[in-house]
């Protein structure tokens, strides 16, 4: 899997790694508020860092990610100040974006370029650097988590953890089966597709950073033509992956050694080529009359997000979401913004 197929870019050095971080024993499982707020950050955090995920999964008490990064850091520098502060936006308010423009801005008005240099090297340190991202990562949502429950001091048990994968198709396939096929392991649901706060399920549903990851993945290993540039052929190639490599293992007496999936929806889904059918899809588009924590008229979802404001993050400033085209004539709102699209 070259670098140019994960990053959409000339080919430069990259290096994969597979992280995950678990909670302290005693903590109670993350519920499903906690879960997307840890994917919201997530996102954020990937977007002003410059890493790519190739895909990821929160489980209940710690989570996994499979991330790319560039392992150069001269394209920083060389970064415009306009580039530079779009990518500030992905993590930091108005505010302070604003006061940071300000700053470049009368530094450079006044020919002092070491000093605008320093500026951005305060951000420019923590992008392509996994262990700035894994830190910022884990201690922003421990200051969420210890508001929220009213505690102090650490979540996590521990420095996080980290597997160098190789650049190499079946590596990467592998872990990022494994990963994804996390809830499956762990008896949660019988189906990945089923497992919200997966990179699998959130790609089928019109996740842009889910997708993306998935279909370098995929392209990486198939080639890069007409057959891997179709999001379903794409999908269906990684269902296919899924579903052959989380079959449930059995030992001869047929008692189950590791759980899975089952035998006969194995061969289902091998029969189909790993296709999904219209009803399936729009089963997960129905997930948000059930995953979207409130449902309603736009008012109505506008007071229930003012109840609950502590819970967002800073840079949200209202609740509403539109469900995006299952009943148009209701007119639906939702909380969250669950990205479900064809």
């Amino acid at each position: 899997m070259r670098a140019s197929r994960v990053l959409g870019e000339p080919a430069r050095p990259i290096n994969f790694y597979h992280c995950m971080s678990r909670t302290l024993r005693e903590l109670p499982f993350w519920d499903d508020v906690e879960k997307e707020h840890l994917r919201e950050l997530l996102t954020k955090l990937l977007a002003f860092s410059g890493l790519e995920m190739v895909t990821f999964c929160l489980m209940g008490n710690h989570w996994h990610v499979l991330l790319a990064v560039p392992s150069e850091r001269e394209s920083l520098e060389s970064m415009s100040d306009r580039a530079f502060l779009d990518r500030l936006s992905c993590l930091y308010d108005e505010e302070e974006v604003e006061l940071v423009a300000i700053e470049l801005d009368a530094h450079r008005q006044g020919g002092r370029e070491a000093q605008a240099l320093a500026v951005r090297r305060r951000y420019l340190r923590r992008m392509h650097n996994l262990s700035a991202f894994m830190q910022e990562l884990k201690q922003r949502f421990t200051c969420y988590y210890n508001r929220r429950h009213e505690r102090d001091g650490t979540i996590w048990r521990g420095r996080f953890k980290s597997v160098l994968v190789e650049d190499a198709p079946g590596a990467l396939r592998s872990m990022a089966a494994y990963i994804d096929l996390n809830p499956i392991r762990a008896g949660l649901v019988n189906d990945p597709l089923d497992y919200r706060w997966c990179g699998y399920a959130e790609a089928v549903v019109g996740g842009k950073s889910a997708r993306r990851g998935l279909s370098a993945l995929i392209r990486g290993a198939m080639g890069d033509d007409e057959s891997t540039r179709n999001w379903p052929q794409i999908q269906a190639i990684y269902r296919c992956w899924l579903y052959d490599e989380g079959k449930v293992v059995l030992d001869e007496a047929g008692q189950v050694i590791r759980r899975g999936l089952a035998q006969d929806d194995v061969e289902k889904v091998l029969a189909r080529q790993g296709a999904l059918s219209r009803p399936i899809l729009a089963q997960r588009r129905i997930r948000h009359f059930t995953d979207g924590v409130a449902i309603g008229s736009k008012a109505f979802i506008e007071d229930v997000f003012q109840r609950y404001r502590p819970n967002f993050g800073p840079r949200r400033v209202d609740g509403a979401r539109r469900i995006p085209t299952l009943c148009p004539g209701l007119r639906l709102m939702n909380l969250r913004d669950l990205g479900a699209k064809a």
